[in-house]
């Protein structure tokens, strides 16, 4: 296969991977569900950090500020997050799970655990090792 047909098939499958994951793992299988997995990634990112700030949030996420708080906002709406100003930085916001974020997330990670061990359950041990190496490889 030529060079860049072969690039252009591995961007292909990589979009399908991650369309193929939204849909296994996002609002569709979920319907009732309020998470979406931009907000997996903030509540999962939360739950690592302890209290993370706003500002540390949103370079995770690789997004402006602004972007990171309209993220949050439907989070803190719903009572899986509490803001709250850092006690050594008055400009700084802390984000912090609540007993129903720990919860939910918990719950919700378990189901993504499920889902990606049947999507990943068609692969031997060794591919699922080679693929590790890849991601290893190809990932900063």
């Amino acid at each position: 296969m030529p060079q860049t047909a072969r690039l252009r098939r591995l961007i292909e499958l990589m979009l399908a991977m991650k369309r193929a994951l939204h849909e296994r793992l996002g609002k569709k299988s979920f319907p009732l569900d309020p998470s979406t997995l931009p907000r997996l990634l903030v509540l999962g990112y939360v739950r690592e950090r302890g209290e993370p700030t706003m500002k540390e949030l949103s370079s995770f996420l690789r997004i402006a500020p602004p972007s990171a708080t309209a993220l949050t906002d439907g989070l803190v709406a719903a009572g899986f997050l509490i803001r709250q100003q850092d006690a050594s930085d008055r400009r700084s916001i802390r984000l912090r799970l609540t007993a129903k974020g720990r919860t939910f997330i918990s719950r919700r990670f378990a189901e993504v655990d499920r889902q990606m061990a049947h999507i990943l359950g068609r692969l031997s041990t060794k591919e699922q090792d080679l693929m590790i190496k890849l991601f290893e490889k190809i990932l900063p």
